[in-house]
């Protein structure tokens, strides 16, 4: 915990007022399996009032951020029946499309909300995991360049891989940074599949 609290502490000394948005076992999150009714299954609404009440006491600035980030979440729970048609080809091909529509001068934000569903997607198909809405909260707030903080095991690797796609969609890489060798090494076999 001193570790993390003398990080926090470095960050916010070079970077002032930037908002940490607590997320993972701070945020109550819904366990769902991977089927075809997840598709349907947006944000629900009994956790609706959860969101709202733990915005009650932040910040303007960390209201707002988690409101832009709960639309593009909408969104994204949004295309997730339609990429659940797609065969894996069709998938593939999505990133080739991204990828032009950024060169043709498309900012990252304009294509975050469809490559954070093709990333879900994917990672349901070849991992066998489906990214919670939580942890794609995770991805759009590391995105902007926010500081996100999880605990152990709740997914910071799949969290991760979000914003690596988005910015590897520029065709400038990205680099995912960890302490313990053992999990970098694991991950990078894991997603690497």
């Amino acid at each position: 915990v001193a570790w993390r609290e003398r990080a926090v502490a470095s960050v916010r000394r070079r970077v002032p007022g930037l908002p940490l948005l607590p997320l993972g076992s701070q945020l109550r999150r819904t366990p769902r399996a991977v089927s075809p009714s997840v598709a349907t299954d947006s944000t629900p609404s009994s956790s609706t009032s959860h969101w709202q009440e733990h915005l009650r006491g932040k910040s303007l600035g960390e209201r707002s951020a988690l409101q832009s980030y709960m639309a593009s979440l909408r969104a994204i729970n949004g295309l997730e029946a339609g990429l659940m048609g797609l065969s894996d080809e069709e998938l593939k091909a999505k990133t080739p499309g991204l990828r032009e529509r950024l060169l043709r001068g498309a900012k990252r934000e304009d294509v975050l909300v469809e490559a954070f569903a093709v990333v879900r997607e994917a990672s349901k198909r070849v991992l066998g995991m489906r990214h919670y809405d939580v942890q794609i909260l995770g991805g759009i707030a590391l995105s902007a360049g926010q500081v996100t903080e999880m605990k152990t095991g709740e997914g910071k690797t799949l969290v991760a891989i979000l914003p690596a796609y988005l910015y590897g969609l520029e065709g400038k890489g990205a680099h995912v940074v960890t302490v313990n060798d053992y999990l970098a090494q694991r991950d990078a076999e894991w997603v690497g599949k």
